[in-house]
């Protein structure tokens, strides 16, 4: 049977993946028997829905892999929170990423270590400490799903969130960008902090909610495919609030000497926070080279 969604607004795209399930046989069931127990970040990522046993926020961006054509990686910021301790403390976070296809098939899979220094809490059952953990995998072009589980032993949680990503084909296409990554000033402690230096010059992070006050940096690459002439782009940067009001707008054109030797050039815009309303806005960055546009969209909040 076929499944019909429909929707009242423009612009929506609705993303399905064709599963099939098929019973176990007799053999895989033994197999699996005598097979070691999976451990707690496996399990959190074999069910349909997330494990939300843990409040997990994540972000990830794809970029190309500088000095290897046509290779791509996925930036990945896993968000964690826990109570805040009395005193100063070291948290061991293990990371378990593995990327399907839209079918359902298994592209990859990626392990990494965190351990991130925690500052004592002021003593209120109220507060909250959040940090980030790091990671990223290789992936070809294409569309996938990443399914991130993240594990404390000595917390003893864990909890899985799922996402869906597109990397662009950089090396072919004429026109595309990275994803959008934002370093904010104030942001939770992170690590490891050097494990995405060859990707980007910035450590990202999930935060979206800003104070007027906060030095708010975001970061993007644009990249000319090898099969056109280094020429001209033109960013355009817009932010719209939650009234479809645009608030800011700003033209660029990057030279076409920004993208000699790699055929890739760095962008970064920092938010004007002083300038905008409080509540939600949407940032959106419109790259233009000839017939060819890449766009790319975050939303974040001024409190």
């Amino acid at each position: 049977s076929r499944l019909e969604v429909k929707v009242n607004r423009p612009n929506i795209e609705v993303r399905s993946r064709h599963l099939t399930y098929t019973p176990e046989s007799d053999d895989a069931k033994a197999a699996k028997a005598k097979a070691a127990p999976p451990t707690p970040a496996s399990k959190a990522l074999e069910g349909l829905l997330p494990d939300p046993s843990a409040p997990l926020r994540l972000s990830v961006a794809p970029f190309a892999i500088p000095g290897k054509p046509g290779e791509a990686s996925v930036a990945i910021v896993l968000g964690l929170q826990e109570p805040a301790p009395t005193e100063r403390l070291t948290e061991h976070v293990d990371l378990l990423t593995r990327a399907f296809s839209p079918e359902g098939d298994p592209r990859g899979t990626q392990t990494q270590s965190a351990e991130v220094t925690i500052r004592a809490g002021r003593g209120s059952s109220r507060d909250a400490a959040r940090y980030e953990a790091l990671s990223q995998i290789a992936l070809k072009p294409g569309r996938y799903q990443l399914r991130i589980a993240a594990s404390n032993a000595v917390q003893q949680v864990v909890g899985s969130v799922f996402i869906d990503v597109d990397v662009p084909d950089f090396a072919n296409s004429p026109l595309s960008l990275s994803g959008v990554v934002i370093d904010s000033a104030t942001g939770p402690a992170s690590a490891p902090r050097e494990l995405l230096k060859r990707l980007m010059p910035v450590v990202p992070t999930t935060e979206r909610e800003f104070q007027t006050t906060s030095q708010v940096r975001t970061f993007l690459r644009m990249y000319q495919g090898t099969r056109v002439a280094l020429v001209p782009v033109t960013m355009t940067v817009t932010i719209t609030d939650d009234h479809d009001v645009v608030s800011f707008a700003r033209t660029t054109t990057v030279a076409s000497n920004r993208f000699a030797g790699t055929r890739a050039a760095d962008f970064t815009f920092d938010l004007p926070l002083t300038q905008l309303a409080l509540g939600p806005h949407l940032l959106t960055f419109e790259a233009t080279l000839g017939k060819s546009t890449a766009r790319r969209d975050v939303v974040f909040a001024v409190k």
